[in-house]
């Protein structure tokens, strides 16, 4: 009976959603959603309604790149970050607005990128996040 209930713990436990990711800074975290492929990272955040405060997107890119972000079909504005393989904010485009209409505004980095991090517009200000600044990454590899 012992062995049964030890292996519906690890079986339970295998099963619990692992910690959640989160990028942190100035004592502030922005709990993640992590983007990986293609496809996710091709659909973040259009459709849905609005990011509540303390939530965000994280693109994970295999490489380094310039990597461009629009607004298509999104329905709020949001800040994103572009970040270097160090966490180190290197490019900011605050209150991004959406775009409804044909052509669609690209944002783009000032130099290459590791990570992309979308969050409510105005997160950015309001918690003194600026370039130079060194994100925590935790729970993202």
């Amino acid at each position: 009976m012992r062995r049964v209930l030890v292996l519906i713990g690890i079986l339970l436990g295998a099963a619990m959603p692992v910690q959640a990711a989160s990028v942190c800074a100035k004592k502030t975290c922005v709990e993640v959603d992590v983007m990986r492929t293609f496809e996710e990272m091709q659909r973040g955040l259009q459709g849905r309604d609005g990011l509540a405060e303390g939530k965000g997107m994280l693109f994970v890119f295999e490489q380094n790149g310039f990597h461009r972000f629009w607004m298509k079909e999104m329905k709020f504005a949001i800040d994103i970050l572009w970040l270097n393989s160090q966490g180190e904010i290197i490019t900011v485009a605050p209150d991004c607005p959406a775009c409804v209409n044909d052509p669609c505004e690209v944002y783009a980095p000032t130099q290459e990128a590791r990570y992309v991090l979308e969050v409510p517009s105005g997160y950015t200000l309001a918690h003194h996040w600026k370039l130079g600044d060194r994100l925590k990454l935790k729970g993202i590899h």
